[in-house]
């Protein structure tokens, strides 16, 4: 056990093929990233609300489950299922997007 811990708490260095084709494989996905980033954006300014307010405090305040229920007044699994029917609609409402950016 104290082996893997140790492996576990060790640098993993990737080796010069791997870096190589990681910053290969980045470079060919920049320009459709940007597309991403930009549907992205579109789509978040769709969410108003408790969706956005919530989803503000998970990802930009980094907030613990327990402190928004708190600010908020909802419950534990509450927050799980908004968050996740505000992310299945973002993953839609992103597709749509790129869908029309791909006809333009």
């Amino acid at each position: 056990m104290a082996y893997y811990r140790r492996q576990g708490r060790d640098k993993q260095v990737l080796d010069d093929y791997l870096q190589e084709k990681i910053a290969v494989a980045y470079e060919e996905a920049g320009p459709r990233l940007g597309a991403i980033r930009e549907a992205l954006e579109r789509c978040l300014k769709k969410i108003q609300g408790r969706d956005r307010q919530l989803l503000e405090m998970w990802y930009v305040d980094q907030r613990e489950p327990a402190e928004i229920m708190d600010l908020i007044g909802i419950s534990k699994s509450t927050i799980y299922v908004i968050l996740h029917r505000v992310r299945s609609a973002l993953k839609l409402c992103i597709r749509r997007q790129m869908e029309i950016m791909k006809e333009t």
